[in-house]
């Protein structure tokens, strides 16, 4: 899991530059330069690229496969409106991530052009980016099953709701006015590393995150929680009584639905309180 800082905004070039800096001292591990005007890109990226030096971190374009190739980056990110992924591979053979959006298919579509990692977003509403899509939690969960490449998660992440973020397991966490238009960008980045460590050391441990382990502490000392589970169980006896019956009859089916409805909601609610005992317990 890395912290992946966008750079972006109107700032004077030293100011941009001393901004990406303390980004970096506070442990920010990719930085995308996100600037519209080529010109500025050039200028700005050739002096970013010099912070290697003293940061180890990747550096990537935003849009411009051409200016990535000039500026020796390690990476270019495109989006739906750039070259298709087959014409920049030719030309460039560093890092492609590939904004998806919500689009699963356009997901799994990049997985197998060669991509290598995609982005989902917006998680929350942004002030960063016009025209925004909000993408589900569910979404960013059927794409760690389905995709074996890295995932970036994008849009609207800031402390309050970092720790649900985290709970997710994305490989990359993308940032931008978060850190970057902070009073502190260092300060910020600081913060989001020590969680998303702290999480990561608490899941390698295998010890307070692990779900099972959770949900039998919430069974015993959560009273909705047991409530919901052993709700969710009765429906789901009710659905297999129902299921032996097959064929259904049309009054059965509807009511088939009518429970696995309610067992979705269910569901949802637990998952709900289980991520804030997750976060709870990290923050």
């Amino acid at each position: 899991m890395k912290l992946y800082l966008i750079a972006t905004g109107d700032y004077p070039e030293d100011e941009f530059l001393g901004r990406v800096r303390e980004s970096l001292k506070g442990g920010v591990d990719w930085v995308q330069l996100r600037i519209k005007k080529q010109d500025k890109i050039k200028s700005l990226g050739k002096r970013l690229k010099r912070l290697k030096r003293d940061f180890p971190f990747v550096f990537i374009v935003n849009d411009y496969p051409d200016i990535a190739e000039e500026l020796q980056a390690d990476g270019v990110h495109i989006g739906k409106n750039d070259p298709s992924l087959q014409e920049i591979r030719e030309k460039f053979q560093g890092i492609i991530g590939v904004s998806c959006y919500n689009d699963m298919e356009r997901a799994l579509k990049a997985e197998r052009n060669g991509a290598d990692y995609v982005a989902f977003g917006s998680l929350f509403p942004t002030r960063t980016k016009e025209n925004y899509v909000l993408v589900r939690s569910a979404t960013i969960k059927a794409a760690r099953r389905r995709l074996k490449i890295p995932i970036c998660v994008i849009g609207g992440i800031n402390r309050e709701n970092f720790l649900s973020v985290l709970s997710l397991d994305p490989d990359l966490i993308a940032i931008s006015s978060a850190i970057f238009s902070a009073p502190d960008p260092a300060e910020e980045a600081a913060y989001f590393k020590e969680k998303m460590l702290y999480y990561l050391s608490l899941k390698v441990k295998g010890g307070k995150m692990k779900e099972n382990e959770l949900k039998e502490t919430l069974l015993r000392e959560n009273p909705e929680f047991k409530e919901l589970y052993e709700k969710h169980r009765e429906y789901e006896r009710e659905l297999e009584k129902l299921l032996s019956r097959r064929p259904l009859s049309p009054e059965e089916e509807v009511e088939v639905k009518k429970i696995k409805k309610l067992k979705l909601k269910i569901k949802d609610k637990m998952q709900e309180i289980l991520v804030k005992e997750k976060e709870r317990r990290i923050g």
